[in-house]
């Protein structure tokens, strides 16, 4: 054997600890992305510690192969071989960086926009929506020039420092340790680590224990609060979720904080404001913490089952994705049904999928349920398509459900040719798919009644936003801000610390307070950067004081509203309305309506009100992000004197 070539042990090793530091890169990435140690989320980080090790080990045995032959056929001296080491090491960091550089440029992660690129190759037009999304998102972000030159400078830096050290350093002298036992016992008790992580991870129930209550949170999209029976509403759309109401808590006065489903849903499983996700079909940054991230940091299973084409793991039309953060599992197959297929596609495959999963999953589990009923199209099985209106005889679009045929028409302030005929069987086809809905809730707490579950479960359920029939010349949802298209519902069940038959109703909460509830109820921390509240104490009847509005945001029409008492505000800026067929305003539009005297919203008395208007617009801004108030800064309104800020200060309306 020549003197000069290394041990086979020390290649394997040397190899093996070049996986584990490559493993160890992408950790610190991952890290850096999620921000997982400032936000105290100590396991999360063990747990992507030990996957990104686990993915360089898997490297270091695709590696290993490649330096034995290069050692054996090729008989390449140490020095090369260690200057092969050196150079795939320079080309990952090289690759990572250039993701952190996306990332810190665009504030969303490589994958998804990869995954978008490369499923819209055979599409010139979704490409370029692509690039010119990814343009726009850039541009509008202070400080970006610099930001990119500081980063592409540490990237070069790195590259120079690599390639000095390929070409400079003393390879010879340096592999002299390598012909020593030292170098095979760091590898060996690096890899005794990694097991004994594995080994952690494999015992996580027992670690955190199984005292935790099951948690399943069940969306119905384009639910409106209005619609259901123990809201007062006269048709029985909805007996079993108002039995579950019944023997729970149900609030009365819950805003969405946007009417479209993507920043929706973020905002409610983020708490924060839909400012931060208002690009339509953009994906969710990671640094923004989740609520299966936090309960997955302490011991919970995480499943998600999605028959949404928005709620999503892989990019589809509607969305770049990005809502399987924090989850173990993202049960999406029941979105690639056939269209007209209710019992796949529909709440039935959900709750088929769901009970699938409860049954072969470990306690505590977190279950995220989105079911696209009563979203339009407006169709549902029989007997609940006919259900409340078995008679009309008309448009075959109304006959069908087919709302979005009217829209187009609608944005453009044109007649949509709807009589009061075809709404009402609208609204009777709209109902159908909630008593369909209602039927599935049903067959999910009946089943874990059976089990003795259901009492030892926190079941949630609400909705992203509602719908309109044109109480405002609109139909579908996503353009207005009206409360029939941001009131949801908002039901928990949790027989251990919730009393049966409590009603909120003299409060008015926000979709971003679902998170911290759920923490709450569960015995979790809430993670500082959250923004909403846990409504345990309004359940508890504690009289403690409580946030006086809530916001509510449209992407689509660019229009943002605030709600505090009997007030709502509504702000257009006019800056960039996502759907060319809305027109652009020329100068900010505001409405001001008062709830107590016209609930249904039809009078703007904005002019009568102008100091409450200027008010309530001074709120509005103060509690937006500063990047969303550095955008609307053209319109030239946007400044708040500080001491009308300390007066919204000391009346709790800022922190």
């Amino acid at each position: 054997m020549d003197p000069r070539r290394i041990p086979v042990l020390s290649l394997i090793a040397a190899v093996f600890l070049l996986g584990f530091l490559t493993g160890l890169l992408l950790f610190v990435t991952d890290v850096l992305h999620h921000g997982y140690l400032p936000q105290k989320m100590f396991w999360l980080a063990v747990r992507s510690l030990r996957h990104w090790l686990n993915v360089g080990l898997v490297l270091f045995l695709m590696l290993v192969p490649v330096f034995l032959i290069s050692a054996a056929v090729l008989r390449a001296s140490p020095k090369r071989l260690a200057q092969m080491g050196v150079g795939f090491l320079s080309i990952s960091i090289l690759l990572l960086s250039a993701g952190l550089l996306l990332y810190r440029v665009t504030n969303y992660p490589l994958p998804p926009l990869l995954r978008y690129l490369h499923t819209s190759l055979g599409d010139p037009g979704q490409k370029e929506i692509l690039f010119k999304y990814l343009a726009d998102h850039s541009f509008s972000n202070q400080g970006l020039i610099i930001q990119a030159a500081g980063a592409l400078i540490g990237i070069l830096v790195l590259f120079v420092v690599f390639l000095v050290l390929l070409l400079r350093l003393d390879w010879e002298r340096i592999l002299q340790s390598f012909r020593g036992t030292h170098v095979r016992r760091t590898a060996f008790a690096l890899l005794v680590c990694l097991l004994c992580l594995n080994l952690a991870v494999a015992l996580e129930g027992t670690l955190f224990g199984a005292d935790r209550p099951d948690i399943i949170l069940i969306y119905l999209d384009a639910l409106r609060a209005d619609h259901l029976g123990c809201s007062g509403y006269p048709r029985n759309t909805s007996p079993h979720i108002d039995r579950l109401a019944g023997e729970g808590v149900r609030f009365t006065d819950v805003i969405s904080q946007a009417p479209s489903t993507f920043p929706s849903v973020h905002s409610a499983l983020t708490s924060k404001l839909a400012s931060f996700f208002l690009d339509a079909n953009a994906c969710l940054p990671p640094k923004h913490l989740t609520l299966a991230e936090c309960l997955k940091n302490r011991g919970y299973r995480t499943v998600a089952v999605s028959s949404s084409p928005v709620v999503t793991m892989s990019n589809t039309a509607y969305s770049l994705g990005g809502f399987e953060q924090g989850f173990d599992i993202f049960d999406e197959s029941v979105s690639h049904g056939q269209e007209w297929n209710w019992q796949w596609r529909s709440p039935e495959g959900v709750v088929e999928k769901a009970l699938e999963w409860i049954d072969k999953t470990e306690r505590p589990l977190f279950l995220f349920l989105y079911i696209m009923d009563p979203h339009s199209d407006y169709r549902s099985p029989e007997p609940f398509n006919s259900l409340f209106d078995p008679d009309y005889r008309g448009k075959e679009a109304v006959e069908m459900g087919r709302v979005a045929s009217f829209e187009k028409e609608t944005l453009m302030g044109l007649d949509p040719g709807l009589d009061e005929r075809d709404i009402r069987h609208l609204v009777a086809l709209y109902d159908g798919e909630i008593a369909y809905a209602d039927s599935q809730v049903r067959r999910l707490a009946t089943w874990l009644r059976e089990r003795g579950r259901l009492d030892d479960t926190l079941l949630v359920l609400t909705s992203d936003h509602g719908e309109e029939f044109l109480e405002h010349g609109g139909v579908q949802h996503g353009y207005t801000l009206y409360n029939e298209v941001i009131r949801v519902p908002l039901i928990l069940r949790y027989p251990p610390r919730i009393p049966e038959g409590t009603v909120i109703e003299d409060r008015i909460v926000q979709s971003l307070d679902l998170a911290p509830t759920v923490l709450d109820l569960a015995g979790i921390e809430k993670p500082s950067g959250m923004q909403g509240q846990s409504l345990v104490p309004l359940i508890r009847g504690c009289e403690a004081a409580w946030r006086p509005y809530a916001i509510s945001e449209s992407p689509f029409a660019d229009k943002k509203a605030l709600i505090s008492g009997k007030w709502k505000y509504i702000y257009t800026p006019g800056t960039r309305p996502l759907n060319p067929v809305l027109r652009v305003e020329k100068a900010p539009g505001r409405s001001l309506h008062n709830l107590e005297d016209d609930p249904g919203e039809l009078r703007n008395v904005y002019a009568e009100n102008p100091e409450i208007g200027g008010k309530l617009h001074a709120i509005l801004l103060g509690l937006l992000p500063e990047s969303e108030r550095a955008r609307l800064a053209a319109k030239k309104d946007l400044e708040v004197h500080p001491d009308v800020v300390e007066q919204l200060k000391s009346l709790g309306y800022l922190q």
